[in-house]
């Protein structure tokens, strides 16, 4: 429980739900293929509406995956891990939208020569610089998956 706990209290600092991460928590620990809804809220004590909107939301993060078993009617739900290249590819997107709020910040303020214009120019520069190495990892790491194919 102490590391389902840890993850809950990362995944807040991320600024997710504390709930979120002790289900992902839970999932990631267990050493079955996949959980039952029940059991993921009977362990966790937890209501349905809660396990349900943070199944979802981990769903919809695609960190977790809806399994059905053959001749059973529940809803089973298992960690999932994303590519590599997916996961790159969201940083990247992420940071394209942060560096137009960037230019658009500059062009409103008229891209006067001043400090805060500075620090605009450095956000642009460092954040450019990430999102070129997140593509050359991305890139390398498809180039890898297509040799080992």
């Amino acid at each position: 429980m102490a590391y389902i706990q840890e993850v809950g209290l990362f995944f807040e600092r991320l600024g997710l739900t504390r709930t979120a991460g002790m289900v992902l928590g839970y999932l990631m620990s267990d050493d079955r293929d996949a959980v039952s809804f029940q059991e993921i809220r009977k362990a966790l004590e937890i209501s349905k509406g809660s396990a349900s909107q943070n199944l979802n939301g981990l769903i919809e993060l695609q960190m977790v995956e809806k399994r059905l078993k053959r001749g059973d009617r529940k809803t089973y739900y298992a960690f999932k891990i994303q590519p590599i290249e997916i996961l790159l590819e969201e940083r990247i997107n992420v940071i394209g939208v942060l560096l137009d709020l960037f230019d658009k910040a500059r062009e409103i303020r008229g891209k006067r020569e001043d400090s805060s214009d500075e620090s605009l120019r450095d956000a642009i520069r460092t954040y450019g610089w990430i999102s070129d190495r997140l593509r050359d990892l991305r890139d390398e790491s498809l180039a890898d998956r297509e040799k080992s194919d």
